[in-house]
C-alpha cells in the first residue's frame, strides 16, 4: 500500500470509517478482463457511529470521541467517501469521474441496484455529492497528506 493512502486510511478509520484501499475494478470484454482503474480509499461511516473508550469490561458511553469535524461527517447518516489521495497537491484522477467506474462502486458496495444508481452517478459526476436512493450520502474527496498535516 502506498504509504500515502496508509496513512489517510489510518486517518479515516480513528474517524470510525471502515475503508477498503487501492480497489480495483475491473473491466471484461470478449477478450477477457482488465484492470479498468483502482480508486485509492472507500470509506463509510454507519449512522450513530462513534468511538467510545471501554472502561473494564463496558463502553463508557459518556466518553464518545467524536470524528473530525473537517470530515463534516453526519452523525444520524450513512456517510461514503470514495477518495483520491495524493502526497502534494489534492486532485482527483480523470477515472474517478468515469460513470461505468462510479456505477460498479456503489453497486458493489451495496449501496445501490444497478437500475437506480443512475441518477446518484449523474449527482456525483455534476457536484461531487449526492444522495443514493436508499438514503446514504456519497461524496467524492480528494485528500492530500500537505493538507493532513498542516491541520493536524
Amino acid at each position: 500500500m502506498d504509504t500515502a493512502v496508509g496513512l489517510v486510511n489510518a486517518y479515516l478509520h480513528v474517524n470510525g470509517y471502515f475503508t477498503v484501499t487501492e480497489y480495483p475494478v475491473i473491466e471484461s470484454d470478449p477478450h477477457g478482463a482488465r484492470s479498468r482503474t483502482d480508486l485509492d480509499i472507500l470509506a463509510v461511516h454507519f449512522a450513530d457511529a462513534g468511538q467510545f473508550v471501554i472502561n473494564g469490561d463496558k463502553p463508557n458511553k459518556t466518553r464518545v470521541i467524536p470524528s473530525d469535524p473537517r470530515l463534516n461527517c453526519p452523525a444520524k447518516e450513512t456517510d461514503m467517501i470514495i477518495g483520491e489521495v495524493k502526497e502534494g497537491h489534492a486532485e482527483f484522477n480523470e477515472n474517478v469521474w468515469d460513470a461505468a467506474v462510479l456505477k460498479t462502486v456503489l453497486v458493489r458496495f451495496g449501496c445501490c441496484a444497478w437500475d437506480r444508481v443512475g441518477v446518484a452517478v449523474e449527482q456525483l459526476i455534476r457536484h461531487g455529492h449526492a444522495r443514493t436512493d436508499c438514503g446514504h450520502r456519497v461524496r467524492l474527496i480528494a485528500l492530500s497528506l500537505k493538507i493532513l498535516h498542516s491541520r493536524c
